[in-house]
């Protein structure tokens, strides 16, 4: 009885010795997991204890995201990820041998060599696999061996879940960066000073959507009694619609030096935009020819939101002579519009960032607004104007979020 007793004593002591050595491998494991911001070593420390702890001849690590599998580590022969697909979304472990019988995907898995699936938990979320073959010892799993192995794998996602956070966040930072360097770049092709022109005084106004966006403008001094303003609207926000901004510029920039008119240049503005982009890419585009000295104006409309010339007499005119919006077909045919200026008129250009400003119920700024505020506006300077504008669209839109880029333009002829 005696040596039941001391047989019994022993065996438990031997099982806390093995519980406390567990806990302690544990401690010194989260320590190691817990320094380690790289999916890669994160795995490979797991790797390595995998090897340590169980001996398993074969293994194979997988993790998982949307519940299908990305083998990592496979020391199974045979394995594949499809043949994991179907446990991705297990939460317990799972010894294959039980479940044979029940499940062709166990008996499948069995016959490649692996004996035991044990899940990676994170916020009851599987976030990974870890797939046991036969140990060098050939001896069972026990319980507190899969439930030792089962804190390790949770240890691991743990480790890998803080380094694609880090990831993530170093790739946002990155973003962050040349968004920024792109938005100074971008600041900087846009005009900011307005040079003297003869006869009129120009107004601008600019907010991206976002750090970079796809509207355009440009005040361009051809002469001393010719001026050139243009506003475009590209198709799409961020950083694509702000790169076809800065071409577009580019090449309106380098057509204006030329002795072409003013239809001749979109259209090979037009066919530059469709051979050099995709087809759901488009640019609306008005350009304008101001010449002081015989007060007329020269226009061309490709696509783009009608601009208003408010005359000093009260009348209003949409400036919608042209064609279609840059980039759709080639060799598009386009045609120039003339108005006559008197003292007093004023030319309003904009980008749809102003009539489609959505308020809180989603209800739009709409172009009705606008034609009555330069109505009421009309005596106003150039920035005036704008500014104004500018404020009853942000009391319009309050609190909701910034849909669009928003461009303005205005031209007041003296």
């Amino acid at each position: 009885e005696n040596a039941i007793v001391f047989r019994q004593y022993k065996d438990s002591n031997f099982e806390l010795q093995r519980r406390v050595q567990e806990l302690q491998t544990l401690f010194e494991l989260s320590k190691e997991f817990n320094l380690l911001i790289d999916e890669a070593r994160a795995i490979r420390t797991l790797e390595f204890a995998v090897m340590g702890q169980t001996g398993a001849r074969k293994y194979a690590i997988c993790l998982v995201h949307d519940s299908k599998g990305r083998i990592v580590v496979n020391r199974i022969p045979g394995l594949e990820e499809s043949d994991l697909h179907p446990l991705c979304s297990s939460e317990s472990p799972m010894r294959l041998a039980d479940l044979a019988n029940e499940m062709p995907i166990a008996a499948k898995l069995l016959e490649k060599g692996a004996e035991l699936v044990v899940p990676f938990q994170l916020q009851s979320k599987v976030d990974g696999l870890l797939i046991l073959g036969e140990r060098v010892s050939r001896a069972k799993y026990t319980d507190s061996e899969i439930s030792f192995i089962s804190s390790l794998c949770n240890l691991a996602a743990m480790a890998i879940d803080n380094a694609r956070l880090f990831e993530e966040s170093l790739a946002k930072q990155r973003l962050e960066e040349e968004l920024s360097l792109a938005h100074t770049i971008q600041e900087k092709l846009l005009p900011r000073v307005m040079p003297g022109f003869a006869g009129c005084v120009v107004g601008t106004f600019h907010i991206p959507t976002k750090q970079v966006g796809g509207d355009y403008f440009d005040v361009i001094k051809l002469s001393e009694d010719k001026i050139c303003v243009a506003i475009a609207d590209v198709s799409g926000k961020g950083f694509p619609a702000a790169l076809l901004m800065a071409n577009l510029q580019s090449a309106f920039r380098a057509l204006m030096a030329t002795e072409l008119r003013l239809d001749q240049i979109t259209e090979r503005l037009n066919n530059i935009v469709y051979d050099n982009t995709e087809s759901d890419r488009f640019i609306t585009f008005f350009a304008a020819i101001y010449n002081s000295s015989e007060k007329h104006l020269i226009y061309i409309n490709a696509g783009h939101n009608y601009p208003y010339l408010m005359k000093a007499g009260g009348s209003v005119r949409r400036l919608d002579q042209g064609g279609l919006m840059l980039g759709v077909l080639p060799n598009v045919k386009y045609q120039t519009g003339l108005e006559r200026i008197e003292s007093g008129d004023f030319l309003y250009m904009f980008t749809d960032g102003v009539n489609e400003a959505l308020n809180p119920d989603g209800e739009q700024f709409t172009e009705e607004r606008i034609d009555e505020l330069l109505r009421l506006n009309a005596g106003l300077e150039a920035d005036e104007i704008l500014e104004t504008i500018r404020k009853e669209v942000a009391s319009f839109v309050g609190d909701a979020p910034q849909s669009d880029d928003i461009t303005q333009l205005c031209v007041k002829f003296q």
